[in-house]
C-alpha cells in the first residue's frame, strides 16, 4: 500500500515498538475480512497497540507479545474485537512481505509493508507528490495528485493531475500517533470530513491512507516529501521598531533572515521611489536608500528556493531640509550661449522648498522671475561681447542655489543715413558754374571739405 525501504532484506526488526504495518487482506474468515486495508500501529513504548481500518477492516486495540527469528516475526494479540489472535509476519523484502491472523479457527492472510522512520512533528510548509494504488467514491483509484499545506499547518490546497484525480483545498489538524505515523484530520472542499494517516519509510517517502466515516478510502505512497520554505526577515538597524524618524536625506538598512531551506534574495522597496537587492541574504544590508520629506515605507522581502515569500516594513519619517537645485533650459541648457540679438529670454527649472526665483542681467539690474518650479525671465538687455547672466533660487530660510548663462553677443549696429544733392544734377553733365541744381560736371574725381564745411569739387 506504501511505498518502502527499511530493514535488511528478509530480517524481521527486533521490536514492533514504533513502528507501522499497512496491511492488504486477501482473504478471510469468521471475525477476520476476506479482504480490506488496515494499519497495525504499535504504541512508541509499552505493549499496547491499535488497528486502524481503513478499509472492510474495523478498528480495534489491544496488547501484544513479539518475538522475531530470521525472517519471521511471531505476535500474539489479545484483541478487544477478536480475542486472542495468533499472527505471524514473514519478511521477504527488507520492509515487506506476507502474514497470517488465526483465532478459533478462522483466519486471514494478505501482504504487509512495515514502516519504520520517524515521522516529522508538524507537516505546515510540507508538499506531498502522491501516487494513488487504490481507492473508492469519492477519492479515485489511480492517479496522483501534490497536497500542499499552508505555513500555518491548519489548510491544504490539493493539485490534480486533471485525468483521473481534482484539485480541491480544506482544513487540517496533524497530531502524532506514534513515532513512524502521523494524523491529519481533513475537511475537505468536495469529500467532507475524512482522516489522513500518513507513514514514514525514510525522510523523504512514505506511503498514506484515506478513511472516511461515511464511506470510500484510497491507498498510495508518496515518492517525495518536498518541504516548502518558511522564510522570516528581521530588521536590525537603524532600529528593532517598525517606526523610525529622522533629519537626513538618507539612510542604511541592515537585518537577518532565517529560513528552512536557502534563501536566494533579498530585496528592498521604497513608496516613495527607489529599491533594489540587498547585499547578503541571512545577513543583509542595504546603504544610501534616498528618502523623500514625510513618510517613506521600505519595506524588505525575502525569498526562497521553494518559491515562498515574507515581507516587513519600516515606516521611516524624515524631516529635512531639501537640497536647491535651479537650472536654465531655454535658449540652451549649456553654460554658453551665442547671439546676434540685443535681449534674450532665459527659463528654467528650480527644486526644493524654492519660494522666489531672481535674474541678475550682469550689468547689475535684477529681476524677479516669473514662476519658480518653473520660471522664465523675458527681455533681458544685452551689451556687445561677453555678458554672465545669473538666476538665484532662493527658499523661506534664505538658502539659495545659482545657474549661470554666459552669453556672447556679436551685436551689428547700422547708423542710417539721408542722402541730398548739395550740387548739380543726376543724370546732367557738363563745365558749369553755379549754385545747387544749376552746376554741371564732366568727370569729377576728387571731394574735399574744409573746416567751414566748404565742399571743393576736382573737375576735368
Amino acid at each position: 500500500m506504501f511505498c518502502l525501504v527499511g530493514e535488511l532484506a528478509g530480517q524481521a526488526p527486533a521490536s514492533l515498538a514504533g513502528k507501522t504495518l499497512a496491511a492488504g487482506a486477501t482473504s478471510g474468515s469468521g471475525p477476520f475480512a476476506s479482504y480490506g486495508y488496515f494499519l497495525f500501529v504499535p504504541a512508541t513504548s509499552g505493549n499496547s497497540y491499535q488497528v486502524i481500518g481503513v478499509e472492510n477492516v474495523v478498528n480495534s486495540s489491544g496488547t501484544y507479545a513479539y518475538s522475531a527469528a530470521g525472517s519471521s516475526g511471531t505476535l500474539n494479540l489479545s484483541d478487544n474485537v477478536a480475542g486472542s489472535i495468533a499472527g505471524n509476519f514473514t519478511f521477504s523484502e527488507p520492509s515487506a512481505g506476507s502474514y497470517s491472523l488465526a483465532a478459533g479457527g478462522f483466519s486471514q492472510v494478505g501482504q504487509f509493508e512495515m514502516y519504520s522512520a520517524s515521522i516529522p512533528s508538524t507537516i505546515a510548509v510540507q508538499s506531498f507528490q502522491c501516487t494513488v494504488r487504490d481507492g473508492a467514491s469519492p477519492f479515485g483509484a489511480s492517479g496522483s495528485f501534490t497536497l500542499a499545506v499552508a505555513a500555518s499547518g491548519s489548510s491544504y490546497t490539493i493539485t490534480g493531475d486533471g485525468m483521473t484525480t481534482g484539485s480541491s483545498f480544506g482544513t487540517c489538524s496533524y497530531s502524532i500517533v506514534n513515532a513512524t505515523t502521523g494524523k491529519m484530520q481533513i475537511n475537505d472542499s468536495p469529500a467532507g470530513n475524512a482522516t489522513v494517516y500518513v507513514a514514514m519509510s525514510d525522510a523523504t517517502t512514505g506511503g498514506y491512507a484515506i478513511t472516511r466515516a461515511s464511506g470510500g478510502f484510497q491507498v498510495g505512497h508518496f515518492t517525495s516529501l518536498s518541504p516548502l520554505g518558511h522564510p522570516s526577515v528581521t530588521i536590525n538597524s537603524p532600529t528593532t521598531d517598525s517606526t523610525y524618524s529622522t533629519t537626513s536625506n538618507t539612510m542604511d538598512l541592515a537585518g537577518s533572515a532565517s529560513d528552512n531551506v536557502t534563501i536566494t534574495q533579498v530585496t528592498w522597496s521604497n513608496n516613495r521611489g527607489g529599491g533594489g537587492t540587498a547585499n547578503g541574504t541571512t545577513a543583509w544590508s542595504v546603504t544610501g536608500i534616498a528618502l523623500q520629506n514625510g513618510v517613506n515605507l521600505i519595506t524588505v522581502t525575502v525569498q526562497d528556493t521553494t518559491g515562498q515569500s515574507v515581507q516587513t516594513t519600516l515606516t521611516v519619517q524624515a524631516t529635512f531640509a531639501e537640497s536647491l537645485i535651479v537650472t536654465i533650459t531655454s535658449p540652451t541648457t549649456t553654460p554658453t550661449y551665442n547671439t546676434r540679438s540685443a535681449s534674450i529670454d532665459l527659463a528654467g527649472t528650480a527644486s526644493g522648498a524654492v519660494t522666489v526665483v531672481r535674474c541678475n542681467d550682469g550689468r547689475g539690474s535684477t529681476v524677479v522671475a516669473n514662476g519658480t518650479t518653473a520660471w522664465s525671465v523675458t527681455g533681458i538687455a544685452l551689451r556687445r561681447g561677453w555678458t554672465t547672466i545669473m538666476v538665484t533660487a532662493y527658499d523661506a530660510a534664505g538658502r539659495s542655489a545659482q545657474a549661470a548663462l554666459t552669453v556672447f553677443c556679436n551685436l551689428s549696429v547700422y547708423t542710417p543715413y539721408t542722402f541730398s544733392t548739395l550740387a548739380g544734377s543726376p543724370g546732367a553733365w557738363g563745365a558749369v558754374e553755379g549754385t545747387g541744381s544749376a552746376a554741371r560736371f564732366d568727370r569729377p574725381y576728387g571731394v574735399a571739405v574744409d573746416i567751414g564745411a566748404n565742399v571743393y569739387v576736382a573737375d576735368t
